[in-house]
């Protein structure tokens, strides 16, 4: 079994597509799963060891073992994102968890976790987390970050956010952003969110950057 390629696993509770995005910039790739080993009683999954992961994605075997356990860690992971003791940056990695494992289920804690971040940078990690699992909900809170002071990361983020959520009264501001001769990254990004948007009116303009000498 290990190395095998597994179209879809049971994550959370339920059969999800097994294709992750990359942490910054969102793109959706194939997986290669390897053999989570058993969780035992002598080897109880916490949301700690999920959090331990680095870098976290499935290569690691705590999130391997996070996807066979079902429901009990991403219970403890979204109730981490409640908890005002949980420094921001722990919410953020949390939120990246909950959105790998598909816990679609803590959309709730999420968003109101989301909340409670504003003005912090971590802000836009958890409203891409949400975009992840589909919650149009983060759309006002990307867009947000694209008009406001967010750092670059922040807002590649909310561009990839923007794009997966298929959020069509962004293709404006994502337009604009293909200006940014400054920043090619966010360029490049806002081409790929408004593929994902399927806009026409999109279209000139990304063929006006396509021409641009480099």
């Amino acid at each position: 079994m290990t190395g095998a390629h597994f179209p879809t696993a049971r994550l959370c509770g339920k059969l999800t597509d097994m294709r992750w995005t990359l942490p910054l910039l969102l793109l959706w790739t194939p997986l290669t799963l390897h053999a989570a080993e058993p969780v035992g009683a002598k080897q109880a999954l916490t949301a700690a060891a999920v959090l331990a992961c680095s870098p976290l994605d499935f290569s690691c075997p705590a999130l391997l073992q996070a996807a066979a356990a079902r429901a009990e860690p991403c219970k403890q992971l979204a109730a981490m994102l409640g908890q005002a003791s949980t420094p921001a940056s722990e919410k953020a990695k949390a939120a990246l968890a909950l959105s790998l494992l598909d816990a679609r289920d803590h959309i709730d804690a999420l968003h109101a976790a989301a909340a409670g971040l504003q003005g912090q940078p971590e802000q836009a990690d958890l409203l891409a987390a949400q975009a992840r699992l589909g919650d149009a909900r983060a759309a006002a809170g990307l867009m947000a970050l694209l008009s406001g002071s967010a750092d670059l990361r922040g807002k590649l983020l909310a561009v990839g956010g923007l794009g997966l959520l298929h959020h069509k009264p962004a293709a404006a501001t994502l337009g604009e952003l293909l200006k940014r001769d400054d920043e090619p990254r966010l360029q490049a990004e806002a081409a790929r969110a408004l593929g994902l948007l399927g806009e026409p009116g999109a279209v000139p303009a990304l063929l006006a950057m396509a021409a641009r000498p480099r």
